[in-house]
């Protein structure tokens, strides 16, 4: 998910998506949702309930 330009960030849009994500992985009896958040998203996960993900191991690739 991408970060939003203020305007965009004031109507909750992001807030708006991110909840239909949520909704559309429970309703898929998914287990987790994985993300790769910018530095300035941080905050806005967080407050969404995400927290550091310890149970995952990642190899992270070169380019």
């Amino acid at each position: 998910m991408r970060s939003c330009s203020p305007p965009t960030a004031i109507v909750g849009i992001g807030a708006a998506l991110l909840d239909a994500a949520i909704t559309h992985a429970r309703a898929r009896s998914c287990a987790r949702i994985v993300l790769s958040p910018s530095e300035r998203s941080v905050p806005f996960y967080q407050r969404a309930g995400f927290g550091p993900a310890t149970m995952l191991l990642a190899h992270v690739l070169d380019g």
